[in-house]
């Protein structure tokens, strides 16, 4: 057969040429939009130590919480994590996969703030891309600790920004991982470094929130302080009697006699505390003795008893001393 030449094709229209790609400049496999600041990282410029407090869940809870029903998938990977608790390749991010909030409903309830934490346990909070908290099924022994950050879930997130090149969440996720506590802070140092981060994320009591509307509908239902200054003018002023006193009412048996015996007498109210003070002292002497004594030899029981006689009697007298008081002011 003869050889024949293929026809050329006929070259297209500039209306209809491809236009070039641009030079490939690294691959990014989703955008994501990272905020300007950290709320983690500007609350803990704010505290005393400068540095983030990270929640660390023992793997003996991830194996209960996989127990007590979590998906198939979870349950053959922590059988496998199990057996691998003991070597250190792959340690800062392991348990991870226990923990992490899976995208859909979980990452939902996670950042909504009535119901979870709000968008800090994100850096890419609009897409709700590398989580740094825990799911909300993990639930802490203190519920204040629920919405602090994981060293697990920020390491997790540097490595995943790495290798998707986002490079802005990288540098977030390193910047926290340098910020994080060396060691375990204490329950004050927590809660200080949680009321910064309210302060951050602008959730301190203002004047358009919510708890602080209701308390001033409710002070100005209350009466001012000038009405209630001119209705206890008005009204007599009971003086409010010590514990001495009341014990003195109580013994004797007569509170309205008493309360008008204590008016006008200075002197002998400070008598009969005084009296009062010394009765209370004295049966405290009186009980730490008789403590003492069943521990003690026979003579030195003996000794204990009789000093436990004397201070009874010296009891007695200042309640006698007391009534004659009593009467006096009575007649």
């Amino acid at each position: 057969m003869p050889y024949r030449r293929p026809k050329k094709r006929a070259s297209r229209s500039p209306s209809r040429s491809r236009k070039p790609l641009p030079p490939r400049q690294g691959f990014v496999s989703h955008p994501y939009t990272v905020p300007r600041t950290n709320a983690f990282l500007e609350a803990a410029k704010l505290t005393p130590r400068g540095c983030i407090p990270t929640r660390q869940i023992p793997f003996e809870e991830l194996e209960e919480y996989v127990r007590r029903g979590a998906p198939p998938h979870l349950r053959e990977r922590a059988a496998q994590l199990a057996a691998r608790q003991g070597i250190s390749f792959g340690k800062p991010s392991r348990n991870w996969e226990l923990e992490y909030p899976t995208k859909g409903t979980e990452r939902h309830e996670l950042r909504n703030p009535n119901i979870g934490c709000g968008d800090e346990c994100f850096l890419a909070p609009e897409q709700e891309g590398f989580p740094m908290c825990a799911k909300l099924q993990l639930k802490p022994r203190n519920p204040a600790n629920r919405c602090l950050p994981e060293r697990e879930g920020m390491q997790a997130a540097y490595n995943r920004a790495r290798q998707t090149r986002h490079q802005d969440v990288a540098d977030v996720a390193a910047e926290m991982l340098q910020r994080t506590c060396p060691d375990r802070m204490s329950a004050a140092e927590v809660q200080t470094f949680l009321r910064a981060l309210k302060k951050v994320k602008g959730e301190t009591r203002s004047s358009g929130s919510r708890r602080f509307k209701r308390e001033r509908a409710r002070r100005s239902r209350s009466p001012s302080r000038s009405i209630k200054r001119e209705r206890s003018a008005s009204s007599p002023r009971v003086k409010r009697e010590s514990g001495a006193s009341y014990r003195i009412k109580r013994e004797s048996g007569s509170s309205s006699r008493s309360r008008n015996l204590f008016d006008g007498h200075g002197q002998t109210n400070a008598q009969l505390a005084q009296i009062g003070h010394d009765i209370t002292r004295t049966d405290a002497k009186i009980l730490a003795l008789l403590g003492m004594a069943p521990r003690l030899t026979a003579n030195d029981a003996k000794a204990i008893y009789n000093d436990v006689s004397n201070l009874r009697a010296d009891r007695q007298a200042l309640v006698d001393r007391r009534t004659r008081i009593l009467e006096q002011l009575g007649d």
